[in-house]
């Protein structure tokens, strides 16, 4: 079977207005560039060949933009879209297109963005700041693993006529499903409360996810 996965990725974490340019862009030259130029690569084969898939490592964030990590957003929203883009296009082709959207996983991800991880306390944002590392903490208390990950891309390169996205992890899911229920702008008024206890229980009810 033919198949491509796409998994490289690298992160980040600061205020847009404080990340330079040069590493946004280096976010988006790994998880974007980098899948459109493997694609490329192997499409026509697979079209030849009327068979293939190619798995698209996305995230959570694909479908939710996280505050404080605009440019990995950005990516990962752009892989989305051409990854949804992509699946009609090849479909009559006998190629199919996945995308896998994990939630917080137990990888080197972290270490490796450290240089590019923007926290300063004297900074107007680091309330921000630190309510977004709050997420990650309460991810990395029961955090998703490379292998469950690479259970359901296997599982879905197997399946007969699998879906396009696929959501790995429980945080992952109450994140979505939250967000997909919660109108965008009372997901954005949250940015305006000023009492931690008021945002952690406002967070609780959209999301079923403890901050504390």
């Amino acid at each position: 079977m033919d198949t491509l996965v796409n998994n490289a990725g690298i992160g980040g974490a600061g205020p847009l207005e404080v990340v330079p340019e040069d590493e946004h862009r280096l976010i988006f030259e790994t998880n974007y560039w980098g899948a459109i130029r493997t694609t490329q690569a192997v499409l026509p084969g697979m079209r030849e060949r009327q068979r293939g898939t190619i798995v698209n490592v996305s995230s959570g964030a694909g479908q939710m933009a996280v505050p404080n990590q605009a440019p990995y957003c950005a990516s990962k929203w752009a892989l989305e879209g051409m990854s949804e883009s992509l699946a009609y296009e090849v479909r009559p082709f006998g190629v199919r297109v996945i995308l896998v959207e994990p939630g917080i996983v137990a990888t080197q991800i972290f270490e490796n963005s450290a240089a590019t991880t923007h926290f300063d306390k004297r900074s107007p944002y680091v309330s921000l700041m630190r309510r977004s590392g709050w997420l990650y903490r309460a991810g990395l208390r029961a955090p998703g693993t490379p292998e469950a990950v690479a259970t359901v891309i296997l599982n879905a390169v197997h399946a007969v006529d699998p879906p396009l996205r696929h959501v790995v992890g429980d945080d992952a899911e109450r994140l979505i499903e939250g967000h997909a229920r919660t109108p965008t702008e009372s997901f954005l008024e949250m940015a305006e409360i000023e009492d931690d206890e008021a945002y952690r229980e406002r967070f609780r009810a959209i999301y079923d996810i403890d901050l504390s």
